[in-house]
């Protein structure tokens, strides 16, 4: 379709440039209440994967707060 893509991989904003802008951002956070993560980890999930904060919308809020 002639159309330009452009993809980068960062924690949240950390790698990218603080002068970009972008018409679509792909974000999959951690959404999952911590105490649902503990959890999961007992079963040999990886915690750090699943742990989204205590109510699950820690990353969620970073996210928003740093997209400006």
């Amino acid at each position: 379709n002639g159309v330009a893509v452009e993809f980068l991989q960062s924690d949240l904003f950390s790698s990218v440039p603080g002068d970009r802008s972008f018409d679509f951002t792909f974000f999959n956070p951690p959404y999952v209440p911590r105490a649902l993560s503990a959890r999961w980890k007992t079963l040999g999930e990886p915690a750090r994967v699943w742990d989204g904060g205590e109510d699950g919308l820690d990353v969620i809020r970073r996210f928003w707060a740093a997209a400006g």
